[in-house]
C-alpha cells in the first residue's frame, strides 16, 4: 500500500508539473506548406518545401494568462531585414471563420462576428492581401494570404486602435511577436493563421486552451483514484 501511494503522489506531481507547464505558455511547430484551401498549384506547391528560402520559421507560442491570450509569438533562424510580419488571424474554436485580425503594421486588433470573415480562397479571396501584393515584387510562395484586405476589414464588428504591440521586423532574432491582445479564449481550442510578407514559411495550427490541458490532468487524478479505490476493495 504504501509503495502504491507513493505511486499515487509520483503520479499527481508529474501531472501537475505537466499542467503548469502549459498553464501560461503553449508551444507549436511548423510545418504547414499552405494555409487550408490555399495551394495553387504553381512551382513552390509541387515542390513542397515548407520552406522556401529565408527566414525559416522553427515554431512559436502562444501566451495566456487563465484564460486570456495575451501574446502570439514565431520562431525563426535567420534576419532578413527587408521582410516583415503579415497581420495575424486567429479562430476562436477552430471553426473556419476568423474572430480577430491583429493587424502587423498598425497593431490594432480588429473583431469579426461568426460567420463573417472566413478562411478558405474559393469564398473569401477578396478579403486578403496576397503576398505578390504586400511584398512587392515575386514572392517566394506566390498568391498566398499575407494581409486582411481593406474590404475584410470594414466588415470588422469592432476595432481597438493600437491595441496590440508588434514586433514586425525579422532582426536579431528577436521573435516577431503580437503581444497585449487581452483576448478571452473562454476554454475554446485556438488556430492561428500568419505568413511573413513573401510567405516564403506560413504557420496554421491549432492548439487547445490551457485550461483543457488542466482539466485533462484533472480527469486523469480521478481516473487514477477510482483505480486505487477498486485495487483496494
Amino acid at each position: 500500500m504504501k509503495k502504491l501511494t507513493g505511486f499515487m503522489i509520483l503520479v499527481i506531481l508529474i501531472l501537475f508539473t505537466f499542467t503548469a507547464s502549459y498553464a501560461d505558455t503553449i508551444t507549436f511547430g511548423d510545418d504547414s506548406i499552405y494555409w487550408p484551401t490555399w495551394s495553387n498549384g504553381t512551382l513552390d506547391d509541387k515542390i513542397g518545401n515548407e520552406s522556401i528560402g529565408s527566414p525559416e520559421i522553427t515554431g512559436g507560442g502562444l501566451v495566456f494568462e487563465g484564460e486570456t491570450l495575451n501574446e502570439v509569438y514565431f520562431n525563426y533562424n535567420k534576419n532578413h531585414s527587408s521582410i516583415f510580419s503579415g497581420d495575424l488571424f486567429i479562430d476562436l474554436g477552430s471553426n473556419g471563420f476568423w474572430d480577430y485580425v491583429v493587424q502587423a503594421k498598425t497593431g490594432d486588433i480588429c473583431t469579426y462576428d461568426d460567420g463573417v470573415f472566413g478562411l478558405t480562397k474559393t469564398d473569401f479571396e477578396k478579403f486578403y492581401v496576397l503576398s505578390n501584393e504586400a511584398y512587392g515584387i515575386p514572392s517566394y510562395r506566390e498568391d498566398h494570404p499575407v494581409y486582411a484586405s481593406d474590404s475584410a476589414l470594414e466588415l470588422a464588428a469592432s476595432r481597438e486602435v493600437d491595441g496590440a504591440t508588434v514586433q514586425s521586423l525579422f532582426k536579431n532574432l528577436i521573435p516577431i511577436s503580437f503581444s497585449g491582445l487581452g483576448i478571452d479564449a473562454g476554454g475554446k481550442s485556438v488556430t492561428i493563421a500568419w505568413a511573413p510578407t513573401c510567405a516564403n514559411d506560413v504557420v496554421y495550427t491549432s492548439v487547445p486552451e490551457p485550461a483543457t490541458m488542466i482539466l485533462l490532468g484533472s480527469g486523469l487524478l480521478g481516473v487514477l483514484a477510482f483505480g486505487r479505490r477498486k485495487f483496494f476493495k
